[in-house]
């Protein structure tokens, strides 16, 4: 991942001890709270569990030094992964809206209760057995 000008000085104004801590604080917030690159993510948790873990600054600047790198961790936790679908699930979703276009069309032309037979075809295909007070066989 390119760094882009303006990350590039948010990470020079986290790393210049000269400036204010508070500040440092905001511009590592700024770097965590948008997408960048693992090394960047890392330097500025790094920067922020140093600061949550000294004695030498002030406890609300450790307190939030210490929030910001929770919500680093958490959201590697909670973001959830991706599953791959098995086809056989997509067949059973596109049978059973299938069978309910079918339905509503009935309804809509006023067949229903539904004559016989009227999905025998969708349900023998997935194996399942009609519903109960449903005439599909």
């Amino acid at each position: 991942m390119t760094v882009t000008r303006t990350v590039a000085v948010l990470l020079e104004i986290m790393a210049d001890r000269r400036l204010p801590i508070v500040r440092r604080i905001q511009a590592a917030e700024s770097l965590i709270t948008f997408e960048t690159s693992e090394d960047i993510a890392e330097r500025t948790k790094a920067f922020l569990v140093a600061v949550a873990e000294s004695k030498h600054v002030a406890f609300n600047l450790r307190l939030d030094a210490g929030r910001l790198v929770r919500k680093v961790e958490s959201r590697r936790v909670v973001t959830p992964g991706t599953r791959a679908i098995e086809p056989r699930e997509w067949h059973e979703t596109f049978r059973r809206i299938a069978i309910a276009r079918r339905r509503m069309r009935l309804i809509k032309q006023d067949l229903w209760p539904c004559p016989k037979d009227w999905c025998a075809d969708l349900y023998r295909r997935g194996g399942l057995k009609c519903p109960d007070n449903q005439n599909c066989s």
